[in-house]
């Protein structure tokens, strides 16, 4: 299965605020959270970070300073497992839906693709436990890339 990058950014419908992807992350945060707690049974309370980095970029040929915008949203939810990755390269996924976890925010399947629509790369890095299993998964992808499929994401067993 893949998601087709192009093509959904063509047909999803973008919200004129600028900061939907803010709203997105947050909302990602949250169910993630909540699939954690409800799954593994934990008595924990949510923790969000956010680190922003903004870069001047030498473009010497150009009178106007362009600037480099990196965002770092961390999480303690679930993390990025074979399920999420199913369900992030499913374009109609029902995953969340499925789950049946009061609290939850529905599930639309444009969310992933609002970040392409303000950032040229996207870089997601996951830990979690699998069984007893320490793991991290890894995606980089660019907007100029085609789609992005499973054997994008790679899962590697981690020691902390």
């Amino acid at each position: 299965m893949a998601l087709d990058i192009q093509g959904s950014l063509k047909k999803t419908r973008f919200n004129a605020n600028c900061y939907t992807f803010l709203d997105e992350l947050f909302s990602n945060a949250l169910d993630s959270f909540l699939i954690r707690k409800f799954k593994l049974k934990e008595g924990i309370s949510l923790e969000v970070n956010i680190k922003i980095r903004i870069d001047d970029l030498d473009v010497s040929d150009s009178s106007q300073v362009q600037q480099e915008v990196s965002l770092i949203f961390e999480d303690n939810g679930i993390g990025f497992g074979e399920d999420q990755i199913n369900a992030f390269v499913t374009k109609d996924t029902s995953y969340k839906d499925s789950l049946n976890i009061q609290g939850l925010s529905t599930c639309k399947g444009s969310g992933r693709m609002q970040y392409f629509r303000y950032f040229t790369d996207l870089k997601i890095e996951s830990r979690y436990k699998d069984q007893e299993v320490l793991k991290k998964t890894k995606l980089a992808v660019s907007s100029d890339q085609k789609s992005i499929s499973e054997s994008d994401f790679h899962i590697v067993d981690c020691e902390k």
